[in-house]
C-alpha cells in the first residue's frame, strides 16, 4: 500500500492554495517551527527564518505534486549523511523529525479557515492530512528501527527493559498503537497505550491474554482467515521486511472498525524471530471517508451522465484544451481530435457571446486570486443547432501569481427541465421506498456488504423494544434464539461470501422476552459489475402457522393411527367371522342332506343359504375396502390391457353368457398401462360387472372398452347401453354401500372401490349417463409415474 495510490486531490488543492498565498500564511509556520529549529542549529534567527521559508515552500510543493513521502525519505537520508548543513546529525533523531512533522500538521489544520468555510470539505481535508501523517509515521518508525539496530550492534548485552526505554523515546508524538509481540510466549510484552483503552478493552485485558486468541476473538468473521495467515507468517519474517494488512475488528461495544497493521522484526536470536514490532492504526474514519469519496465519485459520474455535465482542462501557457467525453457531446466536437485551442471554442460562440467571453477572461487574468467564475454562453453547432451552455471555471496560478491552468465544467442547461423531472422522480422513488419500508407489516432491514445492519424500520424497533445502538451493525445476534443462531449465522456468512440470497426460519426475541418464529428472506442489491452494494431483508412472523403446523402434524399422526386401527378392525372382523360363517354353511348343507324333501323346509334352507352368501359377500367387500385404503402402495408394472381383459372376462363368464353380452374393445392408441395389476383388474372388473348388472331389460348388453391419450393421462373408458341413471345422482354412486336401485344385486361397494383406488394413485374418474340409454365411465391414469 503506497501513499501515491490514495486519492488526495483535496489536500493537493489545499496545498496549492497555501503555496499561492504563502506570504499571508508563512507566519504560522514560523511560530510553530522557530523554537524547535533553534534548539538544533547554530544559525541565527534570520537565517533560520529564511530556511523555514524555503523548507515550507518545498513541503507544500511536494504535497501539491504528490511526492511528499518520497521527498521526506530523501530529506532523512541526506540529513543522516550530513548533507544538510543546518541540522546537526548529533541531534537528528526520530523525536526531532516527529516534532517538525507534528508542527507542520498543526499549521495545515489551523490554516484551513483561510481556505474554506465548508465544514464537510474541512473534514475531508483533515482526513487527508491524517492519512499523510500515517505514512510519514511509517518512515519515522523505519528510521527509529534502524537506530535501534545500530545501538544493539554496538552492545549485544542490552537488556529488554533498556530496549523498551529506548523505544519509548521514539513514541512521544506517536498517535497509533505500537506493540512488541513475543512469539514464544504468544503475548504482548510492550504497548504504548498505557492507561488508555484499545477498541474498548483495557490494557490488562489485552496484555494478559494470549495474543493470537485475543486477535482472533475481536477480528471480523470475514477477515479471520486473513489475520491467522499473517500471524503465522510472522515467524518467517526477514530482516528489514515489512508486512502490511488492512482488516476489520468488532470492538467491545459491537461496532465494526478498520485497522491498518504493519509488522517487522524487532528481535531475532540467530535465525529465529523472537519478537515482532506491530504498528496498528485505527483507520475507520479514513475508510468511511474513502467510501464517501467513492460514493461521491459514483454520484458525480451518474450526475454528469444524467445532467450532461462535461469537464475541461485548459493549459494556458501552451493553449491546449482537453475535454471529457460529455464535453465532446455538448460541443459536438470531432472525436479524432484530442486537443483544442481556445480559438476553437470561441469559433462556436455567437458573436456577442464571444465578446462577452473575452471580457470575462481578461478580468479573470487581471485578478490575482484564484479567480472563479460562472457564465452562460450560446453556441452554434455544425448542424446550426443552438445550445445554452453554463460554464464554471477556476484559474490556477504559479508561485508568482501568473495564470497557468483553467479547470472548469460545462453544462447544457437547455435540458434542465428534464433534469428537474428526473430529480423529482428520484426524490419520489426515495420517498416511496421509505414509505414502503415503514409500512410493510414485516420487520424490514438493510445491511452493508459486510453484513452489519444499517437500517431497520419502525416495526423492528417496536417488536424488539430496542434501539439502533442495541440492534444495529452486528448486535442483532443478541436477539436470535441461542438454538437457532449457529445455523442462521452460517447461512448469513455464506450469503455474504457468495452474494446468493437465503431464506430460513428462526426465532427472534420480542420486547417481552418471548421468542417467536419468523420467516426471514434476504436479497442482494448489486451494481452493474455484479458487486453487492446493499442487502435487504424481511422477517415475517409465522409463529401461529408453526403452532398450527405442529398441531396439524399431531392430528395427522392420530388420524393415521385411527385408520390403522380401523383397518385392523375390518381385517379382524372379516377374518374372525369367516370361520363361523363357513361352519354355518357346512351345517346347512349337512342339514339339507339329512332332512327329507319337504317343500317348505327346502325354501327356508335356500333362503338361509342366500343370506349366508350375502354375508360372505359383505365380508369380502369389507376386506377389499381395507385393501383399497393402501392401494397406492402396490407396485407398478407394464400391463397388457387386452390380456388383462380376457382374464376378467373369464371371471365374469357366467354373467356374460347369461346376459348374452357383447364386449368390444379399441386399444390402438394405448395397448399397455403402467399400473398395479391387482388394482387395474379391480377397476375394470367392477366397471364391467356394473354394466352387466344394470343392463336394459329390453335389449342385449353392448359394452365398449377403449383407451386413448389425453392431457398426459391414459383415459380408460367403459361404455354400456344399459339402464342409465339420473345424472344428478352421480355424486352418490361413488359413496360406500350406496345403491340407486334397492332391488339390484350387490352391496354398493364396487364403484366406491374404483374411485378410491384411482384417487390414491393420483388419477380421477368421471361419469356420463342418461336414463334408458346407458352410461360411460372414464378413468384417467397419469402417465408420469
Amino acid at each position: 500500500m503506497k501513499y501515491e495510490e490514495f486519492d488526495t486531490v483535496l489536500l493537493k488543492a489545499y496545498a496549492s492554495f497555501l503555496y499561492s498565498n504563502l506570504n499571508e500564511v508563512i507566519n504560522n509556520f514560523h511560530l510553530k517551527n522557530l523554537q524547535e529549529l533553534s534548539a538544533y542549529s547554530q544559525l541565527n534567527e534570520s537565517n533560520i527564518s529564511s530556511l523555514i521559508d524555503s523548507e515550507i515552500r518545498n513541503y507544500l510543493k511536494s504535497i501539491q505534486e504528490g511526492t511528499i513521502i518520497k521527498d521526506l525519505s530523501l530529506w532523512i537520508s541526506k540529513t543522516k549523511a550530513n548533507q544538510i548543513s543546518w541540522i546537526s546529525t548529533e541531534h537528528f533523531d526520530s523525536t526531532f523529525i516527529r516534532q517538525i512533522l507534528f508542527n507542520r500538521k498543526l499549521c495545515l489544520i489551523e490554516l484551513l479557515s483561510k481556505y474554506t468555510n465548508d465544514v464537510n470539505l474541512s473534514i475531508l481535508i483533515i482526513k487527508d492530512i491524517e492519512y499523510l501523517s500515517l505514512f510519514q509515521e511509517s518512515l519515522v518508525l523505519e528510521f527509529s528501527k534502524l537506530q535501534s539496530v545500530r545501538v544493539e550492534s554496538e552492545s549485544e548485552h542490552i537488556k529488554p527493559k533498556e530496549q523498551i526505554c529506548q523505544l519509548e523515546q521514539f513514541l512521544e508524538y506517536t498517535f497509533c498503537y505500537i506493540n512488541i509481540y513475543d512469539l514464544d510466549i504468544d503475548r504482548l510484552t510492550y504497548n504504548n497505550f498505557n492507561d488508555k483503552t484499545i477498541f474498548g478493552y483495557t490494557p490488562e485485558e489485552v496484555m494478559e491474554s494470549n495474543f493470537s486468541s485475543f486477535i482472533n476473538t475481536i477480528t471480523h468473521l470475514l477477515d479471520k482467515e486473513k489475520i491467522k495467515d499473517k500471524i503465522r507468517s510472522l515467524s518467517y519474517l526477514k530482516d528489514k521486511e515489512i508486512i502490511e494488512l488492512k482488516y476489520r475488528i468488532i470492538d467491545k461495544v459491537g461496532s465494526t472498525r478498520w485497522i491498518f497493521l504493519k509488522a517487522t522484526v524487532f528481535k531475532r536470536i540467530e535465525e529465529r524471530v523472537i519478537q515482532v514490532l506491530l504498528f496498528e492504526l485505527d483507520i475507520t474514519e479514513l475508510e468511511k471517508v474513502k467510501e464517501e469519496k467513492e460514493y461521491i465519485k459514483e454520484q458525480l459520474k451518474e450526475a454528469q451522465e444524467i445532467s450532461h455535465i462535461g469537464n475541461y482542462d485548459w493549459d494556458i501557457i501552451n493553449d491546449i484544451i482537453t475535454y471529457t467525453d460529455e464535453a465532446y457531446n455538448i460541443y459536438d466536437l470531432p472525436r479524432q481530435q484530442k486537443s483544442f485551442k481556445v480559438a476553437d471554442f470561441t469559433a462556436r460562440l455567437k458573436p456577442e457571446d464571444a465578446k462577452k467571453f473575452e471580457e470575462n477572461l481578461n478580468t479573470a487574468f487581471k485578478n490575482k486570486s484564484s479567480f472563479q467564475s460562472e457564465s452562460q454562453y450560446r453556441i452554434i453547432l455544425p448542424d446550426k443547432t443552438e445550445k445554452i451552455i453554463l460554464s464554471s471555471s477556476r484559474i490556477i496560478r504559479d508561485e508568482i501569481g501568473h495564470p497557468v491552468r483553467m479547470l472548469g465544467t460545462v453544462m447544457d442547461i437547455t435540458i434542465l427541465k428534464e433534469l428537474r423531472i428526473k430529480n423529482m422522480q428520484i426524490k419520489e422513488s426515495e420517498e416511496r421506498y421509505r414509505f414502503l419500508a415503514e409500512n410493510v407489516p414485516q420487520l424490514f432491514w438493510t445491511a452493508r456488504p459486510d453484513g452489519g445492519l444499517d437500517f431497520l424500520n419502525h416495526n423492528a424497533y417496536t417488536y424488539t423494544g430496542s434501539s439502533f445502538e442495541l440492534i444495529g451493525d452486528w448486535n442483532w445476534q443478541n436477539f436470535i434464539h441461542p438454538d437457532d443462531l449457529s445455523d442462521m449465522f452460517e447461512l448469513w456468512v455464506r450469503s455474504l461470501r457468495t452474494g446468493v440470497p437465503f431464506e430460513t426460519e428462526f426465532r427472534i426475541r420480542r420486547f417481552d422476552g418471548i421468542y417467536r418464529w419468523h420467516l426471514v428472506k434476504t436479497v442482494a442489491l448489486k451494481n452493474e459489475e455484479g458487486k453487492v452494494i446493499k442487502w435487504m431483508g424481511t422477517a415475517t412472523d409465522i409463529d401461529e402457522q408453526k403452532k398450527y403446523a405442529e398441531e396439524l402434524k399431531s392430528k395427522n399422526t392420530l388420524l393415521i393411527k385411527v385408520n390403522n386401527d380401523l383397518d385392523n378392525f375390518i381385517y379382524t372382523a372379516s377374518h374372525d367371522l369367516k370361520t363361523p360363517i363357513s361352519n354355518i354353511e357346512g351345517l346347512l348343507n349337512a342339514l339339507n342332506d339329512e332332512i327329507n324333501e319337504d317343500g317348505n323346509v327346502s325354501v327356508f334352507l335356500s333362503m338361509m343359504k342366500t343370506s349366508v352368501e350375502k354375508f360372505k359377500k359383505t365380508l369380502l367387500d369389507l376386506t377389499e375396502i381395507s385393501k383399497a385404503q393402501k392401494s397406492g402402495e402396490e407396485p407398478f408394472e407394464e400391463i397388457d390391457i387386452k390380456e388383462l381383459l380376457e382374464d376378467i372376462k373369464s371371471s365374469l363368464e357366467i354373467q356374460i353368457n347369461t346376459t348374452q353380452a357383447e364386449i368390444k374393445t379399441e386399444f390402438d392408441c394405448c395397448s399397455t398401462i403402467r399400473f398395479s395389476r391387482k388394482n387395474l383388474k379391480s377397476i375394470i372388473y367392477n366397471l364391467l360387472s356394473n354394466a352387466l348388472k344394470f343392463k336394459a331389460p329390453q335389449r342385449r348388453p353392448e359394452i365398449f372398452v377403449k383407451t386413448r391419450i389425453e392431457d398426459g393421462c391414459i383415459e380408460l373408458s367403459v361404455k354400456d347401453n344399459g339402464q342409465g341413471f339420473d345424472i344428478k345422482q352421480k355424486a352418490k354412486i361413488f359413496d360406500m354401500f350406496k345403491r340407486l336401485q334397492s332391488e339390484a344385486e350387490g352391496t354398493g361397494v364396487g364403484l366406491y372401490l374404483v374411485k378410491r383406488i384411482i384417487t390414491n394413485s393420483g388419477g380421477k374418474i368421471e361419469v356420463e349417463s342418461e336414463i334408458g340409454k346407458g352410461s360411460v365411465f372414464k378413468v384417467y391414469i397419469p402417465m408420469e409415474r
